[in-house]
């Protein structure tokens, strides 16, 4: 189980970092603000939402390796700041064309984490 609740925290905590702004250290410091107002129950997400969830989160966990990679081979920050951005847009196509929302993928992440069920229900979907 505890395997399941790395890769969704290391999802959202990814997606948040790459989507809340140009660099990772203040995006860390941010991503409480880019938390879902309210989380939805399991039963609130439709097998369709989950299983886009799915395809978009393992999508977004390997742009988010490949981008830790590259931002590790450099140490200019225009580079480590463009790199960010290429993955920011990255994972927002990838979740879109999974045919979710930035919201409904968060809110998923969020459900994800505190329900181990729920979790590995979407973990056997990938």
């Amino acid at each position: 189980m505890t395997r399941i609740r790395r890769i969704f925290g290391i999802a959202a905590i990814g997606l948040a970092v790459t989507v809340a702004g140009p660099a990772i250290a203040q995006a860390t410091n941010g991503q409480a603000n880019q938390t879902p107002p309210a989380t939805q129950s399991a039963q609130d997400f439709s097998s369709q939402q989950l299983q886009q969830f799915a395809s978009a989160l393992t999508d977004v966990v390997d742009l988010r390796e490949q981008a830790q990679q590259k931002m590790q081979s450099t140490e200019d920050k225009d580079a480590q700041s463009q790199i960010v951005q290429q993955a920011r847009s990255q994972m927002l196509e990838a979740i879109k064309d999974a045919g979710l929302t930035l919201d409904d993928y968060n809110q998923i992440a969020q459900a994800a984490r505190s329900n181990p069920d729920l979790a590995q229900k979407i973990q056997q979907m990938q």
